[in-house]
């Protein structure tokens, strides 16, 4: 398991400038390392990012931080769907719908998100997680159930179409 040094020295990995260009989990470069002061406490503090972290994190290095607000992200291809959901209004809205990034805090309260985790945006701004590698796969597997669901409300649908406009005489 990747592990952040949050060591008050610096830690012996290779340390680079800026996140790789590729969001791939296979990268093949050591993760960056880098220092902060931390705002409440004014002593400085080294990160050493979870590999594959996409962040640039020049303005923790700039200012002092809170520790809680530091965090590594990783956001695969592919991660997000917009469709037009209407939320009552009668106006659809481009809505994120089951964006997903893995994540650690590694000063969070929470054990959970001090771990490299998953979240999940279900819809903008609502999100399920941390998610640990077992809760995803029970998520993904519950998401499986309900894409099921949906192709035979498609098929169902398609054979109620079929059958009006035969029924009506063709208009539709």
């Amino acid at each position: 398991m990747q592990q952040l040094s949050t060591a008050a020295t610096p830690p012996s990995a290779e340390t680079h400038d800026r996140a790789p260009d590729s969001v791939a989990l296979t990268v093949t470069t050591a993760p960056r390392s880098w220092a902060f002061e931390n705002a409440i406490t004014g002593v400085p503090h080294w990160v050493t990012c979870m590999q594959g972290c996409d962040l640039v994190h020049d303005a923790d290095m700039s200012r002092p931080t809170d520790p809680t607000d530091i965090y590594c992200r990783v956001d695969p291809e592919d991660s997000s769907l917009t469709i037009p959901v209407d939320f009552n209004t009668g106006v659809p809205e481009a809505s994120r719908i089951l964006s997903t990034w893995i994540g650690v805090e590694p000063f969070a309260r929470d054990i959970a998100r001090q771990l490299p985790h998953a979240m999940v945006e279900v819809i903008d701004e609502h999100y399920i997680g941390p998610l640990d590698p077992d809760l995803l796969a029970v998520l993904i597997d519950g998401l499986a159930r309900r894409v099921e669901a949906l192709r035979r409300t498609h098929a169902q649908l398609c054979a109620a179409r079929a059958e009006y406009v035969t029924r009506s005489g063709g208009a539709a």
